[in-house]
């Protein structure tokens, strides 16, 4: 029989940033409310809270393009297409406003640069850089991999293998930090990097929405959240869980073994 042993340290530490750094939540409550205005046009009886359940039941299955899905269900491609548009020249306006900093996210980044290699890895427009440097965060990674800048996006694994590229090092010296075990955990696996999943409560990212639609949107997070779905098997689950941010440095600890063989048991 034999066991598992760790011999050598993590050396980079990737870190997405919608709900890892930034709770983008706001973000996507404009973008389901724009959809819900142009949907009424076509069906002035819809509701909100109709388009919400339609979209807890896509979350369900996995579904991580649920608002092009719902949108494409109810608008014809062009009308989709023009709002699409509209929606993303209108959030690169309002970036910041729409995506707000997840508590303790300089404190801990800046903790962990003294210690790990830190990197970027995250589904961005390039709006995130200019407010990475604006929230101060940018000077503590030495990478930065967005996916509008570098034109791959996650879970292609030719992302991870751009990141491994930066990195330099084994696999099993690079781990993944993400809310999505779809989008981060199991590519990030596959890859042989080792992951950790943050795993926020909607209620305690700091978001209070002021209008009823993205009270509703909210709502609904707690219901149904990509950010909350859990691994399907022990081949996706990640090495690590956590629920608070500040809870990230005690994990990595626990990984700091790093590279695994196999010692007679």
């Amino acid at each position: 029989m034999s066991k598992t042993v760790y011999s050598s340290r993590i050396r980079w530490v990737f870190l997405d940033v919608g709900n890892v750094l930034f709770n983008d939540d706001p973000l996507m409550a404009v973008v389901y409310s724009r959809m819900w205005e142009a949907i009424r046009r076509r069906r002035p009886g819809f509701s909100f809270s109709s388009l919400m359940a339609e979209r807890e039941r896509l979350i369900e299955t996995w579904e991580y393009k649920h608002y092009s899905i719902l949108a494409r269900r109810y608008l014809s491609e062009e009308e989709w297409a023009s709002l699409h548009l509209q929606i993303l020249e209108g959030v690169r306006d309002r970036f910041e406003g729409l995506n707000q900093p997840i508590p303790a996210s300089l404190e801990v980044v800046r903790s962990l640069s003294r210690r790990y290699k830190l990197g970027v890895a995250a589904n961005q427009m390039a709006s995130c850089r200019p407010l990475l440097v604006k929230r101060g965060l940018l000077p503590y990674f030495r990478a930065i991999l967005i996916s509008e800048e570098i034109g791959l996006a996650k879970p292609d694994p030719r992302f991870f293998e751009r990141l491994l590229r930066v990195a330099a090092c084994a696999p099993e010296r690079v781990v993944m930090v993400g809310d999505r075990i779809d989008n981060d955990i199991i590519p990030a696996k596959r890859m042989g990097l080792r992951t950790i999943w943050l795993q926020l409560d909607p209620v305690n990212k700091g978001y209070q929405p002021e209008d009823a639609q993205a009270r509703l949107y909210l709502e609904s997070l707690q219901r149904g959240s990509l950010s909350l779905v859990p691994p399907r098997s022990t081949q996706e689950q990640p090495d690590q869980t956590i629920h608070s941010l500040s809870d990230l440095p005690s994990a990595l600890e626990a990984l700091s073994g790093s590279v695994a063989g196999s010692t007679p048991g």
